[in-house]
């Protein structure tokens, strides 16, 4: 599908989520994908996705992510770790680390999305070095719509409660294959 397309069809999705008009079949998957207490999210997930669709560059895709989601989501910190062959051909900047296929592997050993307290430091490997006050965090797999892991994005939060096993991870997932699929293509130039 090319990047048209996409737009195209994630525009579909947003008006189908609360526009006159949309498409009812995509209104039907999201409404049964979450209650309508989180329409407002997934209306917001979905907007996001346009946002980054439009972006050129990789870095004006990391800026669009960062502020939307420190923004709307009340998210503190934003990582972005990828497997070596992947960040290389990323211009490395802040918020971009490298992880081990390996430690990736133990992290989704068994689900696509992790939500959790932290209890103590945060993991140095995603993190850094210098992120004080990180109480909850959650972890998102990054799958290309091919299968190919290429690395994680961490959210993290102040708030012990912001995220938590209890919390619903489909909007997260979702986020995770489009964030995937931009970098994956954007890395092989």
């Amino acid at each position: 599908m090319g990047r048209t397309a996409a737009v195209r069809r994630v525009r579909d999705a947003l008006r189908a989520a609360g526009e006159a008009h949309g498409d009812p079949q995509l209104a039907q998957l999201l409404r049964r994908l979450a209650p309508a207490e989180n329409i407002a999210s997934q209306q917001k997930v979905l907007a996001l996705v346009v946002d980054l669709l439009a972006t050129e560059t990789l870095p004006q895709a990391l800026d669009t992510l960062t502020s939307a989601l420190t923004a709307s989501f009340a998210v503190d910190v934003l990582r972005l770790s990828l497997l070596p062959e992947v960040a290389s051909g990323i211009d490395a900047r802040e918020g971009v680390t490298m992880l081990s296929a390996k430690k990736l592997a133990e992290l989704f050993a068994d689900s696509p999305v992790r939500m959790r307290p932290i209890n103590g430091q945060p993991d140095p490997v995603i993190y850094g070095t210098s992120v004080p006050g990180v109480r909850s965090e959650a972890l998102i797999v990054l799958t290309t719509p091919g299968g190919q892991r290429i690395g994680l994005l961490a959210l993290a939060s102040h708030s012990p409660e912001r995220f938590s096993e209890q919390q619903s991870a489909e909007l997260l997932i979702f986020l995770g294959v489009v964030l995937a699929d931009l970098l994956h293509k954007r890395s092989q130039g």
